[in-house]
This record gives C-alpha cells, sequence and structure tokens, in this order.
C-alpha cells in the first residue's frame, strides 16, 4: 500500500524537478536486478530511482541506524527497505533477488562529503557476484544549484553480470567515480 502513495507523490512532484533520462532502454523489464547507484542527495537519489524503475518496486538496502528511529525506521520497513546491518544485508538481498525482486544499493555506503564521492565498498559486489545477478549502474548528475527541487540528469548504463567481486567492483568504481565518464550523453 505505502509504496503506491510513494509511487503517487513521485509523480506528484515530478513537473517541478527538470529531470534528463538517459539509457531507459537498458532496464531489463523483469527478472532479479541489483541497481547500483551513485549517491548524492539524500531523498532525492531514491525517488529519482523509483521513477525511473517504476512500475517495479525497488528494495533498497538503507543505513542500520536509520532503522531505529522510530518514524524513519517505520517509513523505511513499510516503503520495502532493509537493513544494511553487517550480518543480514547479504541474506536478506539474496531472499528478494531469488523472488525476482530488485534490489537498491548505493555502494559508497554514504552520500559522500566531496564531489571525488567514496570507494566503492565490497557489498554490491557479494550481493551480485553470488548468483551472477544482473547489476544495472546508474549515475545521477545533479546541476550546480541545488534547490529544493533540484536538476539532474539520470544515466541508466548497460546491465552486466560476473561472479568475479574485483571485477564488479572495478567497473562500478569506474563508471561512478571517473569523471571521464560523467557526461549526460553517454549510456554505455
Amino acid at each position: 500500500m505505502l509504496y503506491w502513495v510513494e509511487l503517487f507523490l513521485a509523480l506528484l512532484i515530478r513537473p517541478f524537478v527538470k529531470i534528463t533520462w538517459r539509457g531507459l532502454e537498458n532496464i531489463p523489464k523483469s527478472g532479479p536486478l541489483v541497481v547500483a547507484s551513485n549517491h548524492e542527495l539524500f531523498g532525492w537519489d531514491v525517488i529519482l530511482l523509483g521513477l525511473m524503475l517504476a512500475p517495479r518496486k525497488i528494495h533498497f538496502m538503507a543505513k542500520a541506524d536509520f532503522f531505529r528511529r522510530k518514524y524513519i525506521g517505520w517509513l523505511l520497513k513499510k516503503s520495502g527497505a532493509f537493513s544494511a546491518e553487517r550480518f543480514t544485508a547479504v541474506s536478506q538481498a539474496n531472499r528478494l533477488l531469488e523472488k525476482g525482486k530488485i534490489v537498491g544499493i548505493f555502494p559508497e555506503g554514504a552520500l559522500p562529503e566531496n564531489q571525488n564521492g567514496f570507494a566503492i565498498k565490497g557489498g554490491v559486489a557479494i550481493i551480485a557476484a553470488k548468483n551472477c545477478t544482473p547489476i544495472l549502474p546508474i549515475q545521477i548528475i545533479y546541476g550546480n544549484e541545488r534547490h529544493f527541487f533540484p536538476t539532474a540528469t539520470v544515466i541508466c548504463r548497460r546491465p552486466f553480470s560476473s561472479n568475479n567481486r574485483r571485477l564488479i567492483i572495478n567497473y562500478l568504481q569506474l563508471i561512478m567515480l571517473n569523471t571521464n565518464s560523467c557526461s549526460p550523453h553517454a549510456t554505455d
């Protein structure tokens, strides 16, 4: 139920947010999928990814501390998110993927403090490599002025899969953190 409320609110604000979409043809229509995106603006990243993949629901991995907060934790649970708790996150993500669901991960693990971002953490590789689940790399590039309703370019790369964790991390690092690959015109 809450998913439909979220989707309605996201569609309601869509006219106020200038979004340029690239590579939408790269999104698989069905099957399990790991969505790996950079994390730039708290809240907006989740909304943009939800809009991009609708009507399919994304089950986001969220920081464990958020689940300990009364209202935020309730909202996250109701929206289908799960905790990035060290010992349960991988098994929870794998259960969702085995059911053909979409798992959303911000591989940097947190919001970056500067434009250089963080290094990719290994969790996304562990989850995707277990069953060679396709990974859909997504870049979100916001405009220079960050108002309440931001402008953004969302680039959806071609999905890939591998059981080699190092290859997954290196590829995602190249896509998300290499400034040369941030061209809004690239989709590969």
